[in-house]
C-alpha cells in the first residue's frame, strides 16, 4: 500500500512500470490515476473492497486515464481481471489517450497546457 493514508489526489504511473501490487495506488482523496500501457501484472491496485464495504474508501475517485487504446485496455483486463472491476463496479470512468480530438464516440483524454490530463 504505497500511498495508503497519503493525501495524494492524483497518481501518474510512468511508462515502463510492469507490475502494480494490491492496494499500491490506494489513497482516500484520490481523484484520478494515469496508468501506462506497459503493465503486465495488476493485482487490485486501488485496494477495492468487495461485498458490503465496496467503494466506501474511494468516494472521490473519478477517472483512470489509460495511456493506450480501448483495445489495449481490453487486452490488459483479460490478463488482469481486477482491472475489469473498475468499470464493473462503477469505481471510475476509464478514458483512453488521444493526442488529437477523436472523431469516434468514447471516453478519451489528452494533456492540457499544464501537463494535466483532461477529457476531450
Amino acid at each position: 500500500n504505497a500511498f495508503y493514508n497519503t493525501l495524494l489526489t492524483e497518481i501518474d504511473v510512468p511508462e515502463g512500470v510492469r507490475e502494480i501490487g494490491q492496494g499500491a495506488l490506494f489513497s482516500k482523496p484520490l481523484k484520478y490515476a494515469i496508468l501506462p500501457t506497459t503493465l503486465e501484472r495488476v493485482d487490485n491496485p486501488f485496494g477495492l473492497l468487495y461485498g458490503a464495504n465496496a467503494r466506501i474508501d474511494l468516494a472521490d475517485f473519478e477517472y483512470v486515464f489509460f495511456r493506450g487504446t480501448p483495445k489495449q485496455w481490453s487486452d490488459m483486463c483479460d490478463k488482469n481481471p481486477s482491472l475489469k472491476d473498475i468499470e464493473l463496479y462503477d469505481v471510475a470512468e476509464v478514458c483512453y489517450f488521444s493526442e488529437t480530438q477523436p472523431l469516434i464516440e468514447g471516453s478519451f483524454w489528452h494533456y492540457d497546457q499544464f501537463g494535466k490530463p483532461v477529457k476531450w
